[in-house]
């Protein structure tokens, strides 16, 4: 970003670990179950790998469910 745009200033890890990932996860939390309150069934997937760029491995959470007028 110095290349790019010295004048902006990156946010501290301390901040993005500590105060903004943790607002997101609540927000966005609050919002599924908002969605989903109403919902009889929900399937859910997962799915794990390891990078070839390196060796960590990687998790994901995926689930779906309809309403009742059958809209995803």
């Amino acid at each position: 970003m110095q290349l790019v745009e010295p004048r902006y200033t990156l946010l501290s890890d301390s901040y993005l670990r500590q105060t903004a990932v943790p607002a997101l996860y609540k927000q966005l939390r609050e919002k599924v179950a908002d969605i989903t309150r109403d919902t009889q069934f929900v399937s859910v997937m997962t799915d794990t790998w390891t990078t070839f760029m390196s060796s960590e491995s990687l998790i994901s959470l995926t689930s779906h469910w309809i309403d009742d007028n059958w809209t995803r």
